[in-house]
């Protein structure tokens, strides 16, 4: 039998965040306390209707989108 070749795309190291990663990412850790720092997540999520995927980890893709507009 002949071997096949099997082409392989190039894959993100990641698809989605977890709530730290967005706090960091939406530079929230700048002292304030943690509770305050995930509501401000939250209302960002909410403003732009950003949902969370199963296992409470955001969409990186969408995330990006809103800070880019």
């Amino acid at each position: 039998m002949p071997t096949k070749n099997i082409s392989v795309a190039f894959v993100p190291a990641y698809l989605a965040v977890n709530t730290e990663q967005l706090i960091e990412m939406l530079g929230l850790n700048d002292g304030r306390p943690v509770a305050a720092a995930k509501k401000a997540v939250y209302r960002f999520a909410a403003q732009h209707d950003i949902h969370p995927l199963p296992g409470r980890v955001w969409p990186l893709r969408k995330i990006e989108q809103a800070l880019a507009a």
